[in-house]
């Protein structure tokens, strides 16, 4: 099945740990029935800022126009703990950009 972006990100939480960071981001749908959620992409930029792209399949059969959050977690290996100064997360109305101290996590 196709995934598409969800409409927003409303709250990111990154766990730092030696070798990967878990992603774990809430979001919201413009509809009801999105299923299996995920954290695309996982490049590290130049400039240490992982990109991802929180998706989504749409729903294929009836659905209610109502804004229904969504959440998913996503563990992302890393070359070494202090390779990522940054997560980004983009969505169909916005890119949310969490950053976090090299001191964060365990």
């Amino acid at each position: 099945m196709s995934t598409r972006q969800v409409m927003e990100v409303n709250q990111v939480v990154v766990i730092k740990r030696p070798f990967d960071l878990v992603v774990v981001a809430n979001g919201r749908t413009e509809a009801s029935n999105w299923s299996e959620p995920i954290l695309v992409g996982g490049s590290i930029s130049s400039d240490g800022c992982l990109e991802l792209s929180f998706e989504a399949v749409p729903p294929h059969g009836p659905s209610l126009p109502v804004i229904t959050p969504i959440a998913m977690s996503h563990s992302q290996p890393i070359p070494s703990k202090n390779a990522v100064k940054s997560v980004r997360i983009s969505v169909g109305t916005q890119d949310c950009w969490q950053w976090y101290e090299n001191h964060v996590g365990s």
